[in-house]
């Protein structure tokens, strides 16, 4: 059903642009005034909608712009606070701290945060006006399904989120200073510099936000676009899913159980996610399409009773 949706939704918009819309002239002989056809009127109408969105979804982006540089002390601030948790920056004997050399490192660091945290903030809503843009022109299950579907990947996007700055931040830092051996002969140490690990930081981030909200989208999408027995046998196998993923988790995650237990989590919402949706996106169409059917009898009946 999400397929099926979103190829109507390109295909119209396609159709739109494709067609070439001819503009009535007034003739300077005549003062007859030109009639506009249904046709082109509703193209018009349509037209007009969606490049007043657009300049919508285009001035909150730059507004989140500025307002990220303008922000983008703190912002930094903000990328770095995962770090306290790190032993090796909470040592008091021999600190770390970010280093940053030059202003123009500072200038890329900050612009780099900005713009991070700009399109983190500026990609709900303008997929908030391209979900209103494309509301109108869908069925009523085509609307519960693209809203339950947008609802999900929210939540996904906001725990992937927050699972990579809380987690994901510290033990990747962890990961690196493995790396050190200041005993050996040719001593190893990591350099903590502002740059690297800012855009290290906007890639965790936003690997966080938007695969884990891709791949609950592209569940839902399979989950209503597949057959009642290929559900049934996809429920079947929950057991097998569900220790192949707490397997998953023991290995990926590093020992810690909030960790753990978020990676499970995310997991088992995620496989949840395409059983429910199959069975609520098919149970949905069919008392849609049963309450459409009783309507239509009972406005015949009716019409039969008039004289």
């Amino acid at each position: 059903m999400a397929t099926r949706t979103t190829a109507r939704v390109l295909a119209s918009m396609a159709s739109l642009i494709s067609r070439t819309s001819w503009v009535p002239v007034r003739s300077f002989a005549s003062s007859a005034r030109p009639q506009l056809s249904p046709s082109l009127v509703e193209r018009t109408t349509v037209y007009t909608e969606l490049t007043t969105r657009g300049r919508y979804a285009a001035a909150s982006g730059a507004l989140a712009l500025v307002t990220g540089f303008v922000c983008a002390p703190g912002l930094v601030q903000a990328i770095a606070h995962p770090l306290a948790s790190i032993p090796a920056f909470a040592d008091a004997a021999n600190p770390r701290e970010l280093i940053c050399t030059d202003m123009t490192e500072a200038l890329h660091g900050k612009w780099t945060a900005a713009v991070g945290t700009a399109l983190l903030c500026w990609s709900p809503y303008a997929a908030y006006q391209g979900i209103a843009f494309a509301l109108p022109g869908l069925t009523v299950v085509e609307r519960g399904g693209l809203l339950r579907a947008a609802a999900a990947t929210v939540l996904a996007s906001a725990s992937g989120v927050v699972l990579s700055y809380q987690h994901g931040l510290p033990y990747t830092w962890n990961l690196l200073v493995g790396f050190e051996d200041p005993s050996a002969a040719t001593p190893v140490v990591v350099e903590a510099r502002l740059l690297p690990y800012v855009k290290l930081a906007s890639t965790l981030v936003g690997l966080g936000a938007f695969v884990p909200a891709a791949l609950v989208a592209g569940a839902y999408a399979l989950g209503t676009s597949t057959s009642p027995q290929a559900i049934a046998r996809f429920a079947g196998a929950r057991r097998f899913a569900y220790g192949g993923w707490l397997l998953a988790a023991a290995a990926l995650a590093p020992p810690d159980p909030a960790t753990q237990l978020s990676l499970t989590l995310l997991g088992f919402g995620a496989f949840e996610a395409v059983l429910f949706g199959g069975s609520l996106g098919r149970a949905y169409g069919a008392r849609t399409r049963f309450r459409a059917l009783s309507s239509e009898r009972r406005r015949i009946r009716m019409e039969q009773r008039e004289p």
